[in-house]
């Protein structure tokens, strides 16, 4: 019964997303939308209705997209922005900094699974109101951090924050599905996924300068705090639902003390476990793979390995370690550039040209973003390697600021392209591209230390086998998704 119910949801969607192929508009449905748009030659083609989230003036579908992006951002920012304080950390519970290294890394691991729990309700209930929870409660849990004085309480409370702020790291794609056009989808995915790319070096950027000017790691958690609390009242005050059913809508429905179902999915163990199936797609599941390793090697191994390397470097303290993640976010804004608007601008060059409707032609623009990735991490890794005198150089950072531009094109392109495999199941898609990333870069930190510690490895061998892995586990497997199904269409 369960998978009748499930094939019936998926029904459901497609016949939503394909609205504007089985039913013929009515006069008054095209001047309707020619008068909001200016054009009918939209995929998907919305309701004739104001209701309808297609149809919403733009400053409100900005408000909407850029409080989900700010979400995304504040989750990888408040679990990066503890790097800094590792080492103060590691004082005060008379532990290793390896070890509180794992307060990033359980957060890594959690908002990789949540999301399955979280996207599968918002869909059935609503997003506004799970938004609304998620950051009241992620607050609470921060004021918790702060008042925690032994390893075993800040973690829990970690965890249990990470449970709360999750929502956000994967509903994003849900989010610009719902109010974005296809040939828009670019450029708003772009913004999303740029936000949980740059939160985790702009977290340690500004908490760094907190940890070191403070001196106490309590003023970090009061500074997540109250960004919880802000967000709080932005979607309280400012939020709209984004979950429209026709057969369901109703004004009502949208009262913000009402937890009702606002549409006719199911919610269910099957559709907590759904997003897996979307890995059985090749498309879904080589990208998710490949995207998930490059953020491992040019993300994670740049970023939370950072701390450690130039504290045992150059004795950095935080706010010298904060501002090493400067060129991560330099490459990260330059390569949104890239991977967003200019890959929107390439598709509409591609249809027009070739007169066809290929998603696989975004994929041209992925490999600019793995040959920089790769590249950045073998600058990186060879100049830092071979400092030996403990004084400081430009040099490593050029490379972290290439790895992060690479990734990042890599990110907002790979994305884009399995969304757009299947945009009936864009939420599904999105939580298990989340899934694979956060267990790629849980597991890193596992094993980078002591890849750095092998005399046979160092510094600059690892950083190098980590570009040849992303070489041949993430381009490669893209290439030949992108000659298989370009050939197959």
């Amino acid at each position: 019964m369960k998978d009748v119910e499930s094939i019936v949801d998926k029904d459901n969607e497609a016949a939503s997303f394909l609205h504007s192929k089985s039913s013929p508009l009515s006069e008054e449905e095209r001047q309707y939308l020619l008068s909001r748009h200016g054009t009918l030659d939209l995929e998907p083609m919305p309701h004739a209705s104001d209701n309808d989230p297609l149809n919403w003036p733009l400053r409100v579908k900005i408000i909407q997209l850029g409080m989900i992006a700010f979400h995304a951002f504040s989750t990888t920012f408040m679990a990066a922005g503890l790097i800094p304080s590792f080492a103060t950390l590691s004082e005060e519970f008379s532990t290793t900094i390896t070890a509180c290294s794992y307060l990033t890394s359980a957060q890594i691991i959690v908002m990789g699974f949540f999301p399955l729990l979280w996207i599968p309700l918002m869909d059935k209930y609503g997003r506004r109101q799970v938004l609304l929870l998620s950051t009241l409660v992620s607050t609470a849990f921060n004021i918790g951090c702060v008042f925690s004085h032994t390893y075993r309480n800040l973690m829990i409370c970690r965890i249990f924050q990470a449970i709360a702020i999750s929502p956000a790291i994967a509903v994003g794609g849900s989010v610009v599905k719902d109010l974005t056009f296809s040939h828009q989808r670019g450029w708003w995915t772009g913004w999303w996924v740029l936000g949980v790319t740059l939160g985790t070096h702009v977290g340690p950027l500004i908490m760094g300068f907190v940890q070191y000017n403070t001196s106490d790691t309590r003023n970090v958690f009061i500074v997540f705090t109250v960004m919880n609390f802000v967000q709080f009242l932005g979607y309280l005050f400012l939020g709209r639902e984004t979950v429209y059913d026709k057969n369901v809508f109703s004004e009502s429905l949208n009262k913000i003390y009402r937890f009702v179902p606002k549409s006719s999915k199911h919610f269910s163990v099957i559709s907590i476990i759904r997003p897996f199936s979307t890995l059985l797609q090749p498309r879904v599941a080589v990208t998710a793979f490949a995207y998930g390793i490059t953020f491992s090697y040019a993300n994670v191994a740049c970023g939370v390995e950072l701390t450690s390397l130039f504290h045992e470097k150059f004795n950095f303290n935080p706010q010298q370690i904060g501002l090493q993640f400067l060129s991560l976010i330099v490459g990260c804004i330059l390569g949104e550039q890239l991977g967003g608007w200019i890959s929107d601008f390439w598709m509409k060059n591609m249809r027009v040209r070739l007169k066809r409707n290929c998603i696989e032609d975004r994929l041209w623009i992925s490999y600019l973003g793995f040959s920089t990735a790769i590249a950045g991490l073998i600058i990186y890794g060879v100049l830092l390697g071979r400092i030996s005198d403990g004084k400081w150089k430009f040099g490593p950072l050029v490379g972290l600021c290439v790895a992060s531009f690479g990734l990042q094109i890599v990110t907002t392109v790979l994305v884009t392209y399995a969304i757009d495999s299947n945009p009936s199941e864009a939420s599904h898609i999105a939580s298990a591209i989340t899934v694979v990333r956060q267990i790629l870069g849980f597991v890193g930190p596992f094993y980078f230390p002591p890849m750095f510690e092998n005399p046979n490895l160092g510094i600059m061998r690892t950083y190098c086998v980590l570009a040849a892995i992303t070489g041949i586990l993430g381009m490669v497997p893209i290439a030949i998704i992108h000659l298989a199904w370009s050939r197959r269409n």
